[in-house]
């Protein structure tokens, strides 16, 4: 069996749970009705009913096209520029001409 690597952010979440389940095990009844699940979710998770909500609908919308859902903001990438062999040459004599010709740094 293989173990599962879980960050701080699961860690937490699950002694929230725990917490969450012990009080009902102690209660010997439900805090919240079987019929809330919604709110079930956000008590047991510590997080709000709109978050679940939100996560619940973006769950069906990945699930109906067969997307990743991935957290976070997409951040603009680098682009690679291609140089032909002309190109490279040039910057490589250039550079060249800084350290041995001139005997300075290029600034």
């Amino acid at each position: 069996m293989e173990r599962t690597v879980i960050k701080s952010e699961g860690h937490k979440m699950i002694l929230i749970v725990k917490e969450f389940c012990e009080l009902e095990s102690k209660s010997k009844e439900l805090l919240i009705p079987l019929k809330n699940v919604q709110m079930r979710i956000a008590a047991m998770t510590g997080v709000s009913v709109n978050t679940v909500s939100r996560i619940t609908k973006e769950g069906k919308i990945a699930a109906s096209t067969s997307n990743k859902i991935t957290p976070g903001k997409s951040r603009p990438q680098t682009k690679k520029v291609d140089l032909d062999d002309f190109e490279l040459s040039a910057i490589r004599q250039k550079i060249h001409f800084f350290y041995v010709v001139k005997k300075s740094y290029p600034r």
